[in-house]
């Protein structure tokens, strides 16, 4: 009865906060201690001052303190950028050494605390995190101008000592970029350390802490700490690029990408408990009952990253929660129930169940959710898209619904470049526009008259020039309305552009600048390599001839491309046009194979003794084979 009295009571206080553990402490404990026989009562205030002994020699360590020093170190930082005109004025450098020195000797009083003496975890965590924000802020301070040459070229020295004096870790780093490393590679110290003292107390903080982490630097870095600030797939891509080649996700698993840094993380220590094992989830310095806990970390890891994907499934984050689970069946049956119930909630969870049913080989299942729910699918996510369509192509069955699917992406995404082309050239549809081009093709191609008339056609189509970005904002803080009416009905993105890398504005950029080119080009490579894609393509050529003359003449098409280069808004326009230009191109020279070998094949099927002579051909004519027309019959023939 008294342990299970004990157990609850010791349940309990672990569960309060710090404020109310100090009053049980003050208000009941003490006076429980008074009551007790003397002896008993020697024997608890012995225990306590050997602990006091124990802990009298630990690093302090002094968030508050330490706080003030960056922040006073940042201050000055900042007042100094005024000064970096003038290098005999400017303290920059010297700055910057004196705050990459006191967040490495806080690093190594916080190891000291956590791994050594195995205390203080919270706030270890919490002087982590503020270290993060420490070198964030570095990160992103300039001098004047915008230049950022010195934050780049601080270099990062760093190793880890025992109380003893003896080398733990040793870091070095050409810059601050790689610090996170550092930060990842402490927190594995704390985590294994928190287990080995704590226990299952441990297990429930240990998931806030993680939480803490993703927050400030996104679930990647959770795998990665689990090998100490990086692992074997080092490679951060967007899911927007993780499908341009399919099956390259299984081949580059093992691969290791920080050769670059072989020497810049080593183990200066070799003694203690030796793990033959290259895995990377260990250390040389463990103990046992440290290294036992490595499996537990990797067990809170995997649990943080499956309830991550119950609300924010991805392709990247499927693979590496497979990649971290020790059983990879049941984790992919229990990642498949978690996605099938969320698949159709919204479009990004859609897309990345296209993406991971395409991973999976699931055809009917992609059959069935595109049958149901195709409406879902974004602009954005064409790579997905076409992952999951290359799924059906390869299954006899769904082909057919397939190649109506790329049928109609690839119509939707030509007309999508026409309608920008047209903003861009509003004046190329009117009928007198279209009646000077088919004049200006019929004149010989390397004539100047066809060059005169080019640049006068140009000239006449081509929407004016809208307010630069910078122009914009200095007359919106002058007061000056901007000039709206003459511009290509204003581009948006004009004051967008203004801050090119914010992330915030990122949709805004797929929607009023879309990535036309790969997602056309991703169409037609799908279409070029099944049966009854060249089909597809060549009706795509006769209508696009039809709809946009001015792109199958090749000096039209560059000559609308060097105007658009000299709009920096209108890039994406520009290198959609150019992937549309070369598309034909390409299918025009397929059409002149095809004419000839239809000619030569007629001129082979003609007798050789025929009781009816040939007819003479005119003598207008050339004696070399007619070129093909511009719509040729037979397209069932193009495959």
């Amino acid at each position: 009865m008294g342990n299970d009295t004990a157990s609850k009571f010791k349940r309990i206080y672990n569960s309060l906060p710090p404020e109310a553990q100090k009053e049980i402490v003050d208000k009941h404990l003490t006076e429980l201690l008074n009551s007790l026989p003397k002896e008993k009562t020697k024997k608890v205030v012995s225990a306590a001052t050997r602990l006091q002994k124990k802990y009298s020699r630990i690093p302090e360590l002094d968030i508050k303190g330490k706080k003030k020093e960056l922040r006073s170190l940042l201050t000055d930082l900042r007042r100094d950028r005024k000064r970096t005109f003038l290098k005999e004025m400017s303290r920059r450098g010297e700055i910057f050494s004196e705050i990459i020195d006191s967040v490495a000797s806080w690093i190594v009083d916080i190891w000291k605390l956590v791994f050594e003496h195995k205390v203080c975890f919270s706030q270890a965590h919490a002087a982590l995190l503020y270290i993060w924000e420490v070198i964030l802020e570095l990160g992103e301070s300039s001098m004047a101008g915008g230049c950022k040459c010195d934050v780049n070229s601080i270099p990062v020295e760093l190793s880890i000592t025992n109380s003893a004096g003896k080398c733990i870790k040793r870091f070095s780093y050409p810059n601050i970029q790689r610090m996170d490393r550092i930060l990842l590679w402490m927190w594995r110290e704390l985590f294994v350390s928190m287990l080995a003292a704590n226990g299952d107390f441990s297990k429930k903080e240990i998931p806030d802490m993680l939480g803490d982490i993703e927050d400030s630097f996104g679930w990647r870095s959770l795998s990665k700490m689990i090998y100490g600030g990086s692992n074997d797939d080092d490679d951060d891509e967007d899911d927007d690029h993780f499908f341009d080649d399919l099956l390259s996700c299984f081949d580059d698993e093992d691969e290791d990408d920080d050769d670059d840094d072989e020497d810049a993380l080593t183990d200066c220590d070799d003694s203690g408990d030796e793990i033959d094992c290259i895995c990377g989830l260990h250390a040389h310095h463990w103990s046992s009952k440290v290294n036992e806990q490595r499996y537990r970390i990797r067990e809170l890891v995997e649990t943080h990253l499956c309830n991550l994907f119950k609300s924010e499934p991805s392709p990247a984050l499927y693979l590496d929660i497979l990649d971290l689970s020790t059983r990879p069946k049941e984790t992919t049956q229990q990642l498949m129930n978690s996605l099938s119930q969320i698949a159709t909630s919204s479009s990004s969870t859609f897309a990345a169940t296209l993406a991971i049913y395409a991973i999976e080989y699931k055809a009917h299942d992609t059959y069935k959710l595109l049958e149901s729910h195709s409406y879902l699918i974004r602009p954005q996510d064409a790579p997905h898209y076409q992952a999951a369509v290359l799924l059906l192509v390869q299954e006899p069955k769904y082909r057919p619904r397939a190649l109506k699917i790329i049928e109609k992406e690839l119509q939707e995404t030509v007309h999508s470049l026409r309608l920008l082309i047209e903003t861009c050239f509003r004046g190329i549809n009117t009928e007198t526009s279209k009646a000077a081009l088919q004049r200006l093709l019929k004149l010989q191609l390397t004539s100047q008259s066809r060059t005169d008339r080019l640049n006068d056609w140009v000239d006449s189509v081509i929407t004016p020039n809208s307010l630069n970005p910078m122009a914009f904002a200095a007359a919106m803080m002058m007061g000056f309305p901007p000039d709206l009416d003459d511009g290509d009905d204003y581009d948006i993105m004009s004051f967008l552009d203004l801050d090119p890398d914010d992330p915030d504005l990122a949709d805004l950029r797929d929607q009023f600048r879309p990535n036309l080119r790969s997602r056309f080009e991703g169409w037609v490579s799908l279409a070029s390599d099944c049966k009854g894609g060249q089909t597809l393509l060549a009706k795509l050529y006769i209508k696009t001839v039809q709809e946009m003359p001015y792109i199958s003449a090749a000096d039209v098409s560059d000559e609308m491309l060097n105007r658009l280069s000299q709009r920096p808004t209108k890039e994406h326009v520009a290198d959609a046009l150019e992937g549309l230009a070369e598309f034909m191109k390409l299918q025009k020279a397929k059409f002149r194979i095809h004419g000839l070998h239809k000619y030569a094949k007629g001129r082979s099927g003609t007798p050789k003794h025929s009781s009816t002579p040939a007819a003479a051909p005119p003598t207008s004519v050339s004696t070399q084979p007619p070129p093909p027309s511009t719509v040729p019959g037979g397209l069932a023939d193009v495959d």
